[in-house]
């Protein structure tokens, strides 16, 4: 975030000129640009007025040239600067690519491609990609398993850590046959798996490899991975909902039947005794242990949904669309973007 201080309701960009004005703008539209948010405050009037409401600049309206928040500005900076992916963001530019949920069930984090994070109920901001030169976009946002931080993993196999969770390596720079779409961390927190679309596995840290589909025919593109709480094995979930289980409990699949859209997540209830799948239109699947309390299919989505949630407090969860919209089934909802 900047903080833009108002010099004085009653000034004209005349006072400062032009071209200062003109610079100012552009530097803060190149910040904005990257993922940042302009602050705007007016200073008390002169005549004692009184002084005129903040006012955010969000990053999808970038500050013009006569504007209401470019006229008798001097655009000096006296409040603190936090340079892009320093503070969390809200709402959150689309595409909106993940949602990641507290342990306690009390708030959920979501990030977009560029890798922005925005923070809801009591979910605890730790950093963010944005701003930064990513030669991916941002797919997922993961959890470590005490909520005390998260991890970004981009397409190229990027991997991105903040509060307590450990990088313990990546894919980013190395070939790959095709792109990294998930990652899962062991129970532990203390490494993770990575998947590639082609079913593909990367595992780093205590995380033991267990198998995988890479180089294996595919009737679809694998979109997700879960990690048994055993820590024993993890899942591959296909676009057609078809389950690849390695060291880990078969519950079932859509793999054999026919969906109106396809699957774009899966997640793991929290004893491991089942798993939901979730499609783009919003539509729920569940199998084992997992309860089915509520899916968008058959309502109409203005974006597709992206990704989901499970609520461990609850045993409810949250769904996430492309614009950043949340689901909330069984669980509290605590805002969107």
């Amino acid at each position: 975030m900047i903080i833009e201080l108002f010099a004085d309701a009653d000034a004209t960009a005349a006072n400062v000129g032009q071209a200062r004005l003109q610079a100012e703008l552009a530097s803060n539209n190149e910040f904005v640009a990257s993922g940042g948010t302009v602050t705007t405050v007016y200073e008390p009037p002169q005549d004692g007025g009184g002084a005129v409401p903040a006012q955010d600049v969000f990053p999808q309206n970038p500050i013009a040239a006569g504007s209401e928040f470019a006229s008798g500005v001097d655009w000096t900076c006296n409040g603190p600067v936090y340079p892009a992916g320093g503070a969390p963001l809200s709402p959150l530019p689309a595409p909106v690519t993940g949602i990641a949920a507290s342990p306690d069930g009390g708030g959920y984090s979501l990030v977009n491609s560029s890798g922005a994070v925005s923070v809801h109920g009591d979910a605890a901001f730790h950093g963010a990609a944005n701003g930064l030169a990513l030669t991916s976009p941002i797919r997922h946002i993961v959890p470590t398993p005490g909520g005390g931080g998260y991890w970004l993993v981009a397409g190229d196999g990027g991997v991105f850590s903040y509060g307590d969770a450990v990088f313990y390596g990546s894919m980013g720079g190395r070939p790959l046959n095709a792109p990294v779409v998930s990652l899962s961390p062991t129970p532990d927190g203390g490494g993770y798996w990575l998947v590639a679309s082609d079913g593909g596995i990367f595992a780093f840290g205590d995380a033991q490899f267990f198998g995988s589909m890479g180089g294996q025919p595919l009737n679809a593109p694998i979109v997700g991975i879960s990690t048994d709480p055993s820590g024993s094995g993890y899942r591959l979930v296909a676009s057609d909902g078809g389950i690849f289980s390695f060291a880990a409990p078969f519950y079932g699949s859509t793999g054999s039947i026919h969906l109106n859209q396809p699957i774009v997540a899966m997640s793991t209830t929290p004893d491991g005794g089942g798993y939901w799948l979730v499609a783009s239109d919003g539509g729920i699947f569940a199998f084992g242990d997992a309860g089915f309390r509520g899916s968008t299919g058959g309502m109409t989505l203005v974006q597709p949904i992206v990704g989901m949630a499970a609520d461990q407090a609850t045993g409810g969860y949250w769904l996430v669309a492309r614009d950043g919209g949340v689901f909330s089934f069984g669980s509290p909802f605590f805002g969107a973007d």
